[in-house]
């Protein structure tokens, strides 16, 4: 094992819950928080067979937006006394995590709490680093977010 916690992280409130978890347990274990953020360039497959077209030819440009929210989203940790690796990858979010998780201790993802039919046509990305990841896996549950003060006993033992 490398010491290292991953957690994937895309803005939402989920997501920062996983990271503030991710946070106190890198403390607890004196790890370092591998914070992954996963972007995806869409492309427009052509119906009739002739191949596809990137949508944004901007690339650098969301590859620098993907940064810039990393930046910000690791920012308030800066202080909390453990090693912070933001990490950004353009790729689907579950096979990155996955790959990722290759001599991690733990991944560390969010969960947005999709059900029925929503989640079974969209798919979850917890649920396929639950079942492909190469290390144990935490699924901060959309609960943990709503907590009834707006703020769970993770985020205040990352910031302790």
């Amino acid at each position: 094992m490398t010491n290292r916690i991953v957690v994937g992280v895309d803005g939402s409130a989920e997501a920062g819950e996983a990271l503030s978890w991710a946070v106190a347990e890198a403390k607890r274990r004196s790890a370092t928080v591998e914070v992954v953020h996963v972007y995806d360039i869409p492309v427009f497959a052509d119906p009739m067979g002739m191949g596809t077209t990137v949508l944004y030819e901007e690339s650098d440009q969301i590859q620098a937006g993907a940064r810039a929210m990393l930046t910000e989203l690791v920012a308030p940790f800066a202080d909390a006394g453990v090693a912070i690796d933001p990490v950004v990858v353009q790729g689907p979010a579950g096979g990155v995590l996955v790959e990722r998780s290759e001599g991690a201790d733990l991944v560390v993802v969010g969960a947005k709490g999709r059900g029925g039919v929503a989640g079974l046509l969209l798919g979850s990305i917890s649920q396929h680093v639950t079942h492909h990841a190469k290390c144990p896996v935490v699924v901060i549950p959309r609960s943990a977010v709503e907590a009834p003060t707006g703020e769970t006993a993770a985020a205040e033992d990352a910031r302790a």
